[in-house]
């Protein structure tokens, strides 16, 4: 993944209509104490049998479905894999912002 750049594109024509199925709140960004200005978005599915937990609603997510890896300030070592429905509700609500939408 390193070098690897990640883009809003993800984000690019996708319906913002629906609501997150989880909470809807930002668990990972309540709980940091200096959140970063922008995210790197990319879109993620893998064939490994691995598990994450989505950083906003705690529910888990499998490698195997369709999710989206963010970066904060696109530092991939700290990415995070999260469910799409539930980046969608954080972007939607102005949680998440690409680098292009802060300069």
């Amino acid at each position: 993944m390193a070098g690897r750049a990640m883009s809003v594109g993800v984000m690019t024509g996708t319906d913002l209509s629906g609501d997150c199925p989880r909470f809807g709140v930002s668990i990972m960004i309540s709980r940091m104490s200096d959140p970063p200005r922008w995210w790197a978005f990319r879109r993620a599915q893998s064939r490994k049998p691995a598990t994450y937990t989505c950083p906003f609603c705690g529910e888990r997510l499998h490698a195997m479905s369709e999710h989206v890896v963010l970066a904060p300030e696109g530092d991939v070592s700290k990415r995070r894999h999260a469910h799409t429905e539930c980046v969608l509700t954080e972007r939607r609500a102005g949680r998440l912002r690409a680098e292009d939408e802060v300069r």
